[in-house]
Protein backbone atom coordinates (compact mmCIF):
# COMPACT_ATOMS: atom_id res chain seq x y z
CA UNK A 1 0.00 0.00 0.00
CA UNK A 2 2.73 2.54 0.74
CA UNK A 3 4.14 2.00 -2.79
CA UNK A 4 0.75 2.36 -4.48
CA UNK A 5 1.59 5.91 -5.61
CA UNK A 6 4.34 4.53 -7.85
CA UNK A 7 1.99 2.08 -9.55
CA UNK A 8 1.12 3.39 -13.01
CA UNK A 9 -2.52 4.21 -13.64
CA UNK A 10 -4.22 2.91 -16.78
CA UNK A 11 -7.71 3.33 -18.18
CA UNK A 12 -8.16 -0.10 -19.74
CA UNK A 13 -9.52 -2.75 -17.40
CA UNK A 14 -7.12 -5.37 -18.76
CA UNK A 15 -3.98 -3.27 -18.71
CA UNK A 16 -3.97 -2.75 -14.93
CA UNK A 17 -3.97 -6.54 -14.40
CA UNK A 18 -1.03 -6.93 -16.77
CA UNK A 19 0.76 -4.01 -15.13
CA UNK A 20 0.25 -5.52 -11.68
CA UNK A 21 1.67 -8.85 -12.85
CA UNK A 22 4.62 -7.08 -14.49
CA UNK A 23 5.23 -5.13 -11.26
CA UNK A 24 5.20 -8.28 -9.11
CA UNK A 25 7.52 -10.07 -11.53
CA UNK A 26 9.93 -7.12 -11.37
CA UNK A 27 9.84 -7.20 -7.57
CA UNK A 28 10.61 -10.93 -7.71
CA UNK A 29 13.47 -10.31 -10.15
CA UNK A 30 14.87 -7.67 -7.79
CA UNK A 31 14.71 -10.30 -5.01
CA UNK A 32 12.25 -8.29 -2.94
CA UNK A 33 10.00 -11.33 -3.29
CA UNK A 34 11.03 -14.97 -3.05
CA UNK A 35 12.44 -16.41 -6.28
CA UNK A 36 9.63 -18.97 -6.36
CA UNK A 37 6.89 -16.48 -5.43
CA UNK A 38 3.67 -17.33 -7.27
CA UNK A 39 3.12 -13.84 -8.64
CA UNK A 40 0.43 -15.04 -11.05
CA UNK A 41 -1.57 -16.42 -8.12
CA UNK A 42 -1.02 -13.23 -6.12
CA UNK A 43 -2.25 -11.19 -9.08
CA UNK A 44 -5.36 -13.36 -9.34
CA UNK A 45 -6.07 -12.91 -5.62
CA UNK A 46 -5.69 -9.13 -5.77
CA UNK A 47 -7.89 -8.94 -8.88
CA UNK A 48 -10.47 -11.17 -7.18
CA UNK A 49 -10.67 -8.94 -4.11
CA UNK A 50 -11.06 -5.85 -6.30
CA UNK A 51 -13.76 -7.47 -8.42
CA UNK A 52 -15.67 -8.66 -5.35
CA UNK A 53 -15.72 -5.18 -3.88
CA UNK A 54 -16.76 -3.51 -7.13
CA UNK A 55 -19.47 -6.05 -7.99
CA UNK A 56 -20.94 -5.75 -4.53
CA UNK A 57 -21.37 -2.02 -5.13
CA UNK A 58 -22.60 -2.23 -8.73
CA UNK A 59 -25.16 -5.03 -8.71
CA UNK A 60 -28.73 -4.36 -7.60
CA UNK A 61 -29.78 -4.93 -3.98
CA UNK A 62 -29.73 -8.58 -3.05
CA UNK A 63 -28.30 -9.74 -6.39
CA UNK A 64 -24.87 -10.17 -4.92
CA UNK A 65 -24.50 -10.07 -1.17
CA UNK A 66 -20.72 -10.38 -1.37
CA UNK A 67 -18.51 -12.33 0.98
CA UNK A 68 -17.29 -9.31 2.90
CA UNK A 69 -19.17 -7.69 5.76
CA UNK A 70 -17.05 -4.68 4.88
CA UNK A 71 -14.03 -4.10 2.69
CA UNK A 72 -10.99 -6.05 3.88
CA UNK A 73 -8.11 -4.01 5.21
CA UNK A 74 -5.60 -3.51 2.39
CA UNK A 75 -2.67 -4.25 4.72
CA UNK A 76 -4.30 -7.57 5.71
CA UNK A 77 -4.73 -8.55 2.04
CA UNK A 78 -1.09 -7.71 1.34
CA UNK A 79 0.08 -9.62 4.43
CA UNK A 80 -1.80 -12.75 3.39
CA UNK A 81 -0.36 -12.56 -0.11
CA UNK A 82 3.20 -11.89 1.05
CA UNK A 83 3.25 -14.00 4.22
CA UNK A 84 0.62 -16.63 3.56
CA UNK A 85 -1.62 -18.14 6.19
CA UNK A 86 0.53 -21.00 7.42
CA UNK A 87 1.74 -20.90 11.00
CA UNK A 88 5.28 -19.67 11.36
CA UNK A 89 7.80 -22.31 12.45
CA UNK A 90 8.83 -20.25 15.47
CA UNK A 91 5.22 -19.93 16.66
CA UNK A 92 5.33 -16.14 16.39
CA UNK A 93 2.34 -14.21 15.12
CA UNK A 94 2.51 -11.76 12.26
Amino acid sequence: PRDLHSFPTRRSSDLWREELLRYLRAERDLRRLAPDAAVEAATAMIVGVCHELVLTLLLPDGAHAGIFAGPPDADDVVAVILDGMRPRPDGETR
